[in-house]
C-alpha cells in the first residue's frame, strides 16, 4: 500500500511537470522572448545556450536542405533548426536552446513546436543594396531586393549551389587600377545560395540548361538574408529570373592589326603526369587537350608564350606544339628550354612559333637567378626586316602558403607581393641584359604577373621604363583576364620597351574563359564541349606589332 502510494505521488508530479512544460510551449499568445533579444545587436547571441520560448510567423522552409525553417516577428528573424511539420505563413510557437550554428543565431534541441493558426504567406520587406544597419538586425530576415543585379562569381554553382551577384554592375579587383574599391565592392555584393545541402544534387540558376556567364544579370531576388564570415549570403524562396544579358565572345580572337601577332595564354596546367595539378586521368587529359587545342588553333598567331606548361624536361610542351602543328596543318615549333632549372617548380613557361611566319635569331636565353622558382624564358625573333625579343615570365602567386613576415598579405597585393616585386625588378635587369647580349632593342614581356594592374610589381615594370599595353590599349571595363572571389582583374600581361611601343599596333583580350562557368571546364563530363569557352581560367591575350 505504501508502495502504490508513493508511485501515485510520483506520477502526479510527473504528470504535472510535463503538463505544465507543454502548456507554457503551446499557450500561443502568452508571454514569449521576443526575437530581438535572441538575436541581439553583437555576432553571437546573448542568450547563447539558454532555452527559450519564441513566437512567429513561418517566412521559408528549408528542411530538405538546411534541415530547418525560418519565423519572423517585428522586423527579426531567427532560424528553427527542425524537421516539425511547417507551412508558410503559419504562426508557430517554439521552444529550444539559442545556439550559434555556422554563425547562424538559431533555435536548436527543439522541444516542442506549436501551431498557433494558419496565416497569409508573408510579404517580403523591400530593400536595396548597400544594406543599412546592423548585421544581426538583417539575419535570417525575408526580404526583396528589386533591382537588375549582376552576376560577378559562378565557381561554386555546380558543388556548392552559390552564385555571386552585385548590385550596380560587375565587381573590379580594387588593386586592377580602374578605381574599384574594396568595402564598396563588399557593401553591394552577396552570394545566392540555393540552400541544398544533400547529394546528390543539380546545379541551380542555370539559363536554357546551361550555366550563367559573368556579366549576365537578374530581375531581382526573393529570400532568406543571412551573414556568411562577414559577407552576405541569401537563400532563395522563389527561383529568381536570370537574363543572359552578358555578351558572348566571338568564335574568333578579337583583331589587333600588325604584320605579325604574339598571344599569351595560361593553359591551367598542361600535364602528361596524370594525378598531379592537371588532368586526373587519361580521359580528362583527352578532354583538356581537345579544348586547349580548339582554342590554339584559332589564335593565328605567330608566337605563342605559354604559362602553367609541366616542367618535366620539354615534354608537355613538345605534345602541345606538335598536337597544334597536326590539328593545324601549320608548321609549329617550340624553343627548346636549355638552361631552365627541371627541378625547381612543377610548372614552367614555354614560347612556339610558326617557322613559315617567323625564324629564330640566336639561342634562347633564361635567368637563373634564385629570386625565380620558374625562370623567365627569351628568344629574338626575325620576321621580315623587323626583329623582336620575346620574354614569357610567370611570377610568384598570390597563395599565402608557406608566407611569413613581410609576405604575408600587404595592402591588398595578396601575399608574397614584396617577392614579386623583387622577382619585377630582377625582369628589367634580366631585359637590360637581353638588350646588350641580342644587340636588340625591342623587347616584349608576356606572362602571368599574378598582379593586378595597379600593385607595386607592375608599377616597379612601369617605372623602369616599360609600358603597360593592357593600360594602354584596352579599355577600363574589359580590362581583365581572371576572375577571383567574384572581382575581375588582370594578372595576365604585354609589357613594351620603349622602342618597340610605337609598333605596337593593337592588344586586346579574347573573353572565353574568365567569365565562363568553372563546370564547363574538362572535368565536368556532362557539360563538356571541345571548344575554346572555359579551356583554362584565364582569357589570352593578343598583342599586335608592326603596320602594315
Amino acid at each position: 500500500m505504501r508502495h502504490t502510494a508513493i508511485f501515485i505521488v510520483l506520477f502526479v508530479i510527473t504528470a504535472c511537470t510535463d503538463t505544465t512544460t507543454r502548456s507554457v510551449a503551446a499557450s500561443c499568445g502568452t508571454s514569449a522572448t521576443a526575437l530581438a533579444e535572441v538575436q541581439g545587436d553583437r555576432g553571437t547571441s546573448p542568450l547563447e545556450g539558454r532555452s527559450v520560448t519564441v513566437e512567429a510567423t513561418v517566412t521559408a522552409d528549408f528542411r530538405d536542405g538546411l534541415g530547418g525553417f525560418f519565423i519572423e516577428a517585428d522586423g527579426d528573424a531567427l532560424f528553427v533548426s527542425s524537421d516539425a511539420e511547417v507551412v508558410v505563413g503559419d504562426l508557430v510557437r517554439v521552444s529550444g536552446v539559442v545556439r550559434e550554428i555556422e554563425r547562424l543565431t538559431s533555435l536548436d534541441d527543439i522541444d516542442d513546436v506549436t501551431h498557433c493558426g494558419a496565416g497569409r504567406p508573408p510579404s517580403p520587406t523591400k530593400v536595396g543594396l548597400p544594406l543599412r544597419g546592423h548585421i544581426e538586425g538583417w539575419e535570417s530576415r525575408f526580404i526583396h531586393i528589386d533591382e537588375r543585379l549582376t552576376i560577378t562569381k559562378s565557381y561554386d554553382l555546380d558543388d556548392e549551389g552559390q552564385l555571386g551577384i552585385a548590385a550596380n554592375g560587375r565587381l573590379f579587383a580594387p588593386t586592377n587600377g580602374t578605381g574599384a574599391d574594396s568595402r564598396d565592392n563588399l557593401r553591394r555584393s552577396l552570394t545566392l545560395d540555393d540552400g541544398n545541402r544533400r547529394e546528390p544534387r543539380t546545379a541551380p540558376y542555370l539559363i536554357d540548361g546551361q550555366p550563367p556567364r559573368l556579366g549576365d544579370t537578374i530581375d531581382g531576388v526573393t529570400g532568406i538574408l543571412v551573414e556568411d564570415d562577414g559577407e552576405w549570403m541569401l537563400h532563395p524562396t522563389q527561383s529568381p529570373t536570370l537574363r543572359a544579358t552578358a555578351e558572348r565572345p566571338s568564335a574568333t580572337p578579337p583583331a589587333v592589326g600588325g604584320r605579325f601577332t604574339v598571344a599569351n595564354f595560361n593553359v591551367q596546367n598542361y600535364f602528361l603526369t596524370l594525378g598531379e595539378r592537371g588532368a586526373q586521368d587519361r580521359a580528362e587529359l583527352d578532354r583538356q587537350r581537345k579544348k586547349l587545342l580548339a582554342t590554339l588553333s584559332a589564335f593565328d598567331a605567330d608566337v605563342l608564350a605559354l604559362v602553367e606548361i609541366e616542367n618535366r624536361r620539354d615534354d608537355a610542351l613538345e605534345d602541345l606544339v606538335d598536337r597544334l602543328a597536326k590539328e593545324t596543318g601549320h608548321p609549329w615549333t617550340y624553343v627548346p628550354g636549355t638552361g631552365l632549372d627541371w627541378m625547381r617548380d612543377p610548372i614552367r613557361v614555354g614560347l612556339a612559333y610558326r617557322s613559315d611566319r617567323v625564324e629564330t635569331v640566336g639561342k634562347p636565353i633564361n635567368d637563373p637567378d634564385s629570386v625565380f622558382r620558374r625562370p623567365p624564358h627569351a628568344q629574338t625573333f626575325k620576321a621580315g626586316d623587323e626583329t623582336f625579343t620575346v620574354v614569357v615570365a610567370h611570377l610568384k602567386s598570390k597563395s599565402c602558403r608557406d608566407a611569413t613576415g613581410a609576405e604575408k598579405n600587404h595592402h591588398g597585393q595578396g601575399c608574397w607581393n614584396h617577392l614579386r616585386t623583387k622577382q619585377a625588378r630582377r625582369l628589367l635587369d634580366f631585359i637590360d641584359r637581353l638588350q646588350g647580349q641580342t644587340g636588340e632593342s625591342n623587347v616584349l614581356l608576356v606572362g602571368d604577373l599574378n598582379a593586378y594592374g595597379g600593385e607595386d610589381p607592375i608599377r616597379a615594370l612601369t617605372d623602369g621604363g616599360l609600358t603597360d599595353l593592357v593600360a594602354q590599349h584596352v579599355p577600363a571595363n574589359e580590362r581583365y583576364s581572371f576572375v577571383y572571389g567574384g572581382a575581375a582583374g588582370y594578372l595576365d600581361y604585354a609589357l613594351a620597351t620603349s622602342s618597340l611601343v610605337r609598333s605596337v599596333t593593337g592588344a586586346a583580350f579574347w573573353p572565353i574563359n574568365a567569365d565562363a562557368a568553372a563546370m564547363l571546364g574538362y572535368r565536368n563530363e556532362d557539360l563538356y564541349a571541345p571548344s575554346p569557352e572555359r579551356s583554362s581560367d584565364h582569357d589570352p591575350l593578343f598583342v599586335g606589332l608592326f603596320r602594315k
